[in-house]
Protein backbone atom coordinates (compact mmCIF):
# COMPACT_ATOMS: atom_id res chain seq x y z
CA UNK A 1 0.00 0.00 0.00
CA UNK A 2 1.11 3.55 -0.61
CA UNK A 3 1.80 5.82 1.79
CA UNK A 4 -0.39 8.77 1.57
CA UNK A 5 -0.49 12.34 3.78
CA UNK A 6 -3.12 14.76 4.46
CA UNK A 7 -2.71 18.31 4.00
CA UNK A 8 -5.28 21.07 6.19
CA UNK A 9 -7.22 22.71 3.75
CA UNK A 10 -7.89 25.59 7.01
CA UNK A 11 -8.40 25.70 10.57
CA UNK A 12 -11.11 25.85 13.13
CA UNK A 13 -11.54 29.08 15.08
CA UNK A 14 -13.33 28.24 18.66
CA UNK A 15 -11.49 30.16 21.02
CA UNK A 16 -14.44 29.15 23.94
CA UNK A 17 -13.58 24.79 23.25
CA UNK A 18 -10.06 24.40 24.38
CA UNK A 19 -9.67 21.43 25.84
CA UNK A 20 -11.56 17.61 25.88
CA UNK A 21 -13.64 18.50 29.07
CA UNK A 22 -14.82 21.55 26.97
CA UNK A 23 -16.37 19.20 24.50
CA UNK A 24 -17.54 17.00 26.61
CA UNK A 25 -20.03 19.62 28.56
CA UNK A 26 -23.09 19.39 26.12
CA UNK A 27 -24.62 22.40 27.50
CA UNK A 28 -21.57 24.60 27.15
CA UNK A 29 -20.82 23.68 23.80
CA UNK A 30 -24.26 24.01 22.35
CA UNK A 31 -24.24 27.07 21.24
CA UNK A 32 -21.25 28.15 20.87
CA UNK A 33 -20.02 30.55 17.56
CA UNK A 34 -17.28 28.92 15.54
CA UNK A 35 -15.58 29.14 11.86
CA UNK A 36 -13.65 27.85 9.75
CA UNK A 37 -10.67 29.61 8.15
CA UNK A 38 -9.91 28.11 5.10
CA UNK A 39 -6.85 28.31 2.97
CA UNK A 40 -7.02 31.29 0.46
CA UNK A 41 -7.27 29.06 -2.48
CA UNK A 42 -10.55 27.33 -1.35
CA UNK A 43 -12.85 30.38 -1.41
CA UNK A 44 -13.59 29.61 -4.74
CA UNK A 45 -15.01 26.12 -3.67
CA UNK A 46 -17.67 27.72 -1.28
CA UNK A 47 -19.90 28.88 -3.64
CA UNK A 48 -23.43 28.54 -2.92
CA UNK A 49 -22.76 26.32 0.61
CA UNK A 50 -25.09 28.79 2.14
CA UNK A 51 -27.75 27.03 0.47
CA UNK A 52 -26.94 24.02 2.89
CA UNK A 53 -28.39 23.85 6.55
CA UNK A 54 -26.02 21.53 8.13
CA UNK A 55 -22.31 20.44 7.21
CA UNK A 56 -19.63 18.11 8.10
CA UNK A 57 -16.20 18.84 9.19
CA UNK A 58 -13.18 16.48 8.89
CA UNK A 59 -10.56 17.24 10.53
CA UNK A 60 -7.66 15.75 12.90
CA UNK A 61 -7.64 15.30 16.50
CA UNK A 62 -3.97 17.02 16.20
CA UNK A 63 -3.28 17.22 19.98
CA UNK A 64 -3.51 13.68 20.57
CA UNK A 65 -1.12 12.08 17.74
CA UNK A 66 1.19 9.84 19.21
CA UNK A 67 -1.28 9.43 22.20
CA UNK A 68 -2.35 6.13 21.94
CA UNK A 69 -5.74 4.55 21.69
CA UNK A 70 -7.25 1.54 24.15
CA UNK A 71 -9.37 -0.95 21.82
CA UNK A 72 -11.76 -1.20 25.07
CA UNK A 73 -12.45 1.14 27.83
CA UNK A 74 -15.24 2.80 29.71
CA UNK A 75 -16.10 5.83 27.65
CA UNK A 76 -18.39 8.51 28.72
CA UNK A 77 -20.89 9.66 28.99
CA UNK A 78 -21.57 5.64 30.72
CA UNK A 79 -18.29 4.62 32.07
CA UNK A 80 -20.25 1.21 33.73
CA UNK A 81 -19.21 -0.35 31.22
CA UNK A 82 -16.39 -1.30 29.02
CA UNK A 83 -17.14 -0.70 25.50
CA UNK A 84 -15.02 -1.37 21.96
CA UNK A 85 -12.95 1.91 20.09
CA UNK A 86 -15.26 1.45 17.24
CA UNK A 87 -18.13 1.74 19.26
CA UNK A 88 -17.87 5.10 20.42
CA UNK A 89 -16.52 8.90 19.62
CA UNK A 90 -13.25 8.89 21.26
CA UNK A 91 -10.88 11.29 20.18
CA UNK A 92 -8.10 8.59 20.73
CA UNK A 93 -8.23 6.46 17.43
CA UNK A 94 -5.50 4.69 15.35
CA UNK A 95 -6.32 7.58 12.64
CA UNK A 96 -7.03 10.31 14.53
CA UNK A 97 -9.83 11.75 12.15
CA UNK A 98 -12.80 13.32 13.68
CA UNK A 99 -16.25 13.87 11.94
CA UNK A 100 -18.95 16.76 13.00
CA UNK A 101 -22.02 18.03 12.09
CA UNK A 102 -22.34 21.46 12.68
CA UNK A 103 -24.57 24.07 11.86
CA UNK A 104 -23.52 26.20 9.32
CA UNK A 105 -24.72 30.19 9.84
CA UNK A 106 -22.69 31.98 6.69
CA UNK A 107 -19.87 32.34 5.10
CA UNK A 108 -17.64 35.45 3.80
CA UNK A 109 -14.84 34.80 1.45
CA UNK A 110 -12.68 32.15 3.15
CA UNK A 111 -14.39 31.78 6.40
CA UNK A 112 -17.31 29.64 7.64
CA UNK A 113 -19.93 30.79 10.56
CA UNK A 114 -20.99 27.54 12.21
CA UNK A 115 -22.37 26.87 15.55
CA UNK A 116 -23.08 23.44 17.81
CA UNK A 117 -18.89 22.51 18.02
CA UNK A 118 -17.49 20.06 19.73
CA UNK A 119 -14.38 20.96 17.85
CA UNK A 120 -11.16 22.32 20.20
CA UNK A 121 -9.97 25.88 18.71
CA UNK A 122 -6.92 25.47 15.76
CA UNK A 123 -7.78 22.27 14.83
CA UNK A 124 -6.44 21.40 11.77
CA UNK A 125 -9.81 20.87 9.09
CA UNK A 126 -9.09 17.97 6.06
CA UNK A 127 -12.62 18.65 4.17
CA UNK A 128 -15.69 19.49 4.30
CA UNK A 129 -19.04 18.09 2.67
CA UNK A 130 -22.57 19.09 2.51
CA UNK A 131 -25.34 17.43 5.02
CA UNK A 132 -27.82 15.79 2.77
CA UNK A 133 -31.42 14.97 4.68
CA UNK A 134 -31.82 11.95 2.58
CA UNK A 135 -28.82 10.01 2.61
CA UNK A 136 -27.47 11.40 6.21
CA UNK A 137 -30.70 11.15 8.18
CA UNK A 138 -31.26 7.60 9.92
CA UNK A 139 -33.57 9.14 12.95
CA UNK A 140 -35.35 5.95 14.36
CA UNK A 141 -32.45 3.58 13.77
CA UNK A 142 -30.71 1.71 16.65
CA UNK A 143 -27.96 3.46 18.50
CA UNK A 144 -26.43 0.33 20.67
CA UNK A 145 -25.28 1.18 24.22
CA UNK A 146 -26.40 4.32 23.90
CA UNK A 147 -29.92 3.47 24.02
CA UNK A 148 -29.95 2.50 27.26
CA UNK A 149 -28.66 5.92 28.65
CA UNK A 150 -31.60 8.54 29.46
Amino acid sequence: MEDFKFEPIGYIECPQLKTIDDIYDRKKREKIKAKVVLNDKFEEALEDIETFDYIWLIFIFNRNIGKGYKTKFKPRPDPSAERGLFLTRSPYRPNPIGLSCVKLLGHEKNILYFENSDIIDSTPLLDIKPYIPNSDSHPNLRAGWLDKLK
